[in-house]
């Protein structure tokens, strides 16, 4: 184990989460870890182990679309294998984001409403910002009347 070195840590509920070692105490067989989330933890080295090959080597994206979808839905399910959900919830969201389509003006989409409750409505794209996000969108009311029966 290395300083700064990224690891898995299995914590007292059997569950792992992902940190990076800030400090070793060998005459105890501690380090200190802070997590992704920015907490921090003083745990046994025992509790560590490196993480995948994969993980270590980055997003070296060889493949696109559904392919690479397919990649990062096993890779999330080794993590979930492993007991570390919150990791395997980012290879689940990568992998479903790679099968999604781009907005393009014209393209329909489903809004949800900015209070966050009700349905969500189908509408389709006017316009887009720079960013590629939705500036003006038109209901579809017909989709939103049937579906609300």
């Amino acid at each position: 184990m290395e300083l700064l070195q990224r690891v898995r840590v299995t914590l007292d509920d059997n569950l792992r989460r992902r940190g990076t070692v800030l400090c070793i105490h060998a005459e105890n067989g501690t380090c200190e870890i802070e997590f992704d989330d920015g907490t921090e933890a003083v745990v046994p080295m025992t509790s560590t182990q490196p993480l995948l090959e994969w993980e270590r080597a980055g997003s070296g994206v060889s493949t696109a679309g559904p392919s690479r979808a397919e990649e990062l839905k096993a890779q999330g399910n080794e993590l979930f294998k492993l007991r570390d959900a919150e990791a395997a919830l980012q290879r689940y969201m990568s992998a479903l984001r790679e099968l999604s389509c781009p907005l393009t003006p014209g393209s329909r989409c489903l809004v949800k409403p900015v209070e966050g409750n009700g349905a969500a409505r189908a509408a389709l794209v006017l316009t887009l910002d720079p960013d590629g996000a939705a500036l003006d969108v038109e209901y579809e009311p017909n989709l939103h009347a049937a579906a609300s029966r």
